[in-house]
């Protein structure tokens, strides 16, 4: 989305439509293994505290990941139009804010959902 954003600004339609394919595509990698982590997951959602928090604040993730996702397949029809222009182009950096959230989130989620179990006794 940073590619994105900074090739719109420099007015590069080509670099827009690119970082914006390749945002996309990770994005959808990351929501299948989620739902792939989910399908073979060893725990449930009621068998404890832990699961119980471990599948609501990942669902919330996946949510915000699934917004994302829309709000990219939106600029990307956007964006194949041409209706960005290096002057023309804030729908692009309000999403490119909301995916630095999205991104900023998971590393908190990740910190304290997936490394902190394993530090602590």
């Amino acid at each position: 989305m940073a590619w994105a954003e900074r090739s719109i600004k420099e007015g590069n339609q080509a670099g827009l439509r690119i970082g914006l394919l390749i945002a996309f595509l990770m994005a959808a990698v990351f929501a299948g293994l989620q739902i792939y982590e989910y399908r073979h997951e060893e725990f449930s959602f009621s068998q404890n505290s832990y699961s119980g928090l471990f599948f609501t604040i990942t669902g919330l993730h996946g949510a915000h990941v699934l917004s994302a996702l829309a709000m990219n397949a939106y600029l990307q029809l956007r964006a194949w139009r041409g209706h960005f222009t290096k002057r023309r182009h804030i729908a692009v950096s309000n999403v490119t804010l909301y995916w630095h959230f999205v991104d900023a989130v998971w590393v908190v989620i990740f910190v304290s959902l997936y490394l902190a179990p394993r530090w602590l006794p």
